[in-house]
This record gives C-alpha cells, sequence and structure tokens, in this order.
C-alpha cells in the first residue's frame, strides 16, 4: 500500500498562492496512490469531501492541526510532498525574505516527518529550495533519520519548461520523449539546462540554446506577467510535481528505468561523490535513477557538455554554495537546541 501526504493542501488553486489543490486533483487521479493524506490549516474538509466524490484513485483523508492531525497525516507514509509558505513572487519578494518567512514553517513539518515517517520520501516543493533542502537535511540528521536517498528538492518544473521550449524550437508536438538534464539548482543564477545532453540529440544552434537557458531560467516570469502579475505558477508546478510522484512511485513498485532530475545531497548517493567533487557544492541537481528505497543512482551529465555549458555550470555552483550555506544557517540560528549535525552531504 502506498500512502501520500500532501502538506499545504489548503494553498492556492488559481492565480495565488502554491498549487496543492490541483495538485491534490492530479494525485487523486494516481492508480498508484492507495491513501491520499491532506493536511492543512483550512477548507482541508471541503477539499477531502469534494474530492471523495471522484471515483477513482486513492482514498483520500484530511487533518488540519487540531487533534494530532500532522501525526495522523504522515504516520505510515511513504511519500510527503512539503507544498507550503509563501510563493516566490519575481521582483517583488527576495529569496532572502522568502527563506526568512518559510523555514520556520517548513522546519517544523520536516521535524515532524522525522518523528512520523523517518522512512518516507521527502519531496520539497517549497522555495527557496536551494536552502530549504540543506536546512530539512541539517535537521532530518539532526534527528538521525536521513537518508540522502530520500530526500528530493522537486526540479521537474524546470524540466518541463526545457522540454516543452526545445520542443517549441524544433517543431515538435510532442516534447515527452525528449530528456534534458537540469543541473545546479532552482533559481536562474544556479540552474544550468544541459540542451547539449539531450535524449535524443537535437540539432540546434548556440544562439538558440542561448535562448532556450535563459527561458527555462526565467520560466516563472514569464509566467507571472502573463498572469498580469497577479499570480504565480501554480498549474504547471501541481503537474509537475504529480509527474516526479508518479516516478518515484513507480520505482518503488518494482520499475527500474524512471529517470528524472532532482536536487540532492550528493555525499551518500551512488555516483555523487564524483558529482560533488567536480563541482565543489554539497546539494546539486543531476539526473537520478530511482530504486524502491529514492534514489538508486545519480548519472554524471557532464562528461560530454561543451565549453560554455562547463563555464555555466561552475558559475552556477558558486551561487549555489551562498544558498546552501543560508540554510545551514537557518539551521544553526533556529534550531540551537539541537546537535548541529555533518553538513557536508
Amino acid at each position: 500500500m502506498v500512502k501520500v501526504a500532501l502538506l499545504g493542501a489548503s494553498g492556492g488553486v488559481g492565480q495565488v498562492g502554491f498549487p496543492p489543490r490541483p495538485l491534490s486533483l492530479l494525485l487523486k487521479m494516481s492508480p498508484m496512490i492507495d491513501v491520499l493524506a491532506l493536511y492543512g490549516r483550512r477548507m482541508i474538509d471541503g477539499i477531502m469531501t469534494d474530492l471523495s466524490h471522484i471515483p477513482m484513485g486513492p482514498r483520500v483523508v484530511g487533518y488540519t492541526p487540531l487533534n494530532d492531525g500532522l501525526e495522523h497525516a504522515l504516520t505510515d507514509c511513504d511519500i510527503v510532498l512539503v507544498c507550503v509558505g509563501l510563493s516566490l513572487v519575481p521582483n517583488f519578494v527576495s529569496r532572502n525574505d522568502l527563506l526568512t518567512a518559510n523555514a520556520p514553517i517548513v522546519g517544523e513539518l520536516i521535524e515532524a516527518c522525522a518523528r512520523y515517517c523517518p522512512a518516507a520520501c521527502i519531496c520539497m516543493i517549497s522555495n527557496p529550495m536551494n536552502s530549504l533542502v540543506p536546512l530539512a537535511a541539517a535537521i532530518l540528521k539532526a534527528h538521525k533519520v536521513f537518508d540522502p536517498r530520500k530526500l528530493l528538492g522537486v526540479m521537474t518544473l524546470d524540466t518541463n519548461r526545457a522540454e516543452v521550449f526545445l520542443a517549441e524550437t524544433c517543431g515538435y508536438r510532442d516534447p515527452t520523449p525528449v530528456l534534458i538534464p537540469i543541473v545546479g539548482g532552482h533559481s536562474a543564477e544556479t540552474m544550468a539546462p544541459l540542451f547539449s545532453q539531450t535524449v535524443p540529440l537535437m540539432a540546434i544552434s548556440e544562439e538558440q540554446i542561448d535562448e532556450l537557458i535563459m527561458r527555462v531560467q526565467h520560466g516563472g516570469r514569464e509566467v507571472f506577467f502573463a498572469k498580469g502579475k497577479e499570480g504565480t505558477a501554480t498549474l504547471s508546478t501541481a503537474w509537475a510535481a504529480a509527474r516526479l510522484v508518479a516516478k518515484v512511485c513507480r520505482a518503488m513498485k518494482g520499475a527500474s528505468d524512471q529517470m528524472e532530475s532532482v536536487y540532492v545531497s550528493l555525499g551518500r548517493i551512488k555516483g555523487g561523490i564524483e558529482i560533488a567533487t567536480r563541482v565543489g557544492v554539497a546539494f546539486f541537481s543531476v539526473p537520478v535513477v530511482f530504486g524502491p528505497e529514492g534514489v538508486k543512482e545519480v548519472l554524471n551529465p557532464f562528461k560530454k557538455i561543451n565549453a560554455s555549458e562547463r563555464e555555466l555550470v561552475a558559475s552556477c555552483a558558486e551561487s549555489l554554495q551562498v544558498d546552501i550555506q543560508a540554510g545551514i544557517d537557518i539551521f544553526r540560528k533556529d534550531f540551537r537546541d539541537r546537535e548541529t549535525p555533518d553538513v557536508s552531504g
């Protein structure tokens, strides 16, 4: 039986807020999930009842902070989606402000995961992901339950955009057969889509590659301004998260061909040390293969990259180190009552 918890399930559905409501609908449609646990501070009964009228998919249960709701939502979970806090609004909210606002909320939920579902695969959607994943790793290490194979920063939205934009450039109607490694982090300054490594390889010019990289890096801004500055990328984020959950579920059930780019702690994952040594940071988005216990191995995307991509990756890693340190600093500042763990990866 597969149980999935969606933390922050009462978030926004349309123009504002995070994407849990459309995400809860997509998860309800999954034949691979047996129980879907919704957790949030408001409207949970209504969302749960609404979803329960759909004649397919998992049984839906809902909880609020009352009556130990978080414990009930997380107990026996296999996958936890952390989708809480403020959204990043381009040009209006800085990532530092976002970290200050969201770190206490995310930290509390990760502590609960450590207590009630220490073996669950935790998928981080909340931003700033570059800092919140290292924060989560530090908290889990303090509780002595950290498994780097099971803490994933969801980079799938960036992957989706790269696939769609490349298909548009090349004139393909269906982007799904194209695989594009997304390395680095989840921000314009730290993200490096490696279009030279597409599978199958696409014949595109360097000028087109530069344009595609810029568009993927600033995809959130494109949606924000298309919505008249009144909303962020909620629907595409929800679809991306559901895509990742489906791949993790298939791998849990024995599929051996499930791959995706995710932001992970590299140090103790097969193939991770080689990547960490090359880029000089402990957390990095890389293409991985999933197994029954989360990430099975890291795939090295750097063997055939070109000179401009090497320069881009180096710049991304340098910026990413600042974000990683910010998450570690939050742990040391706001979780000082716990022993500071080794956060090197």
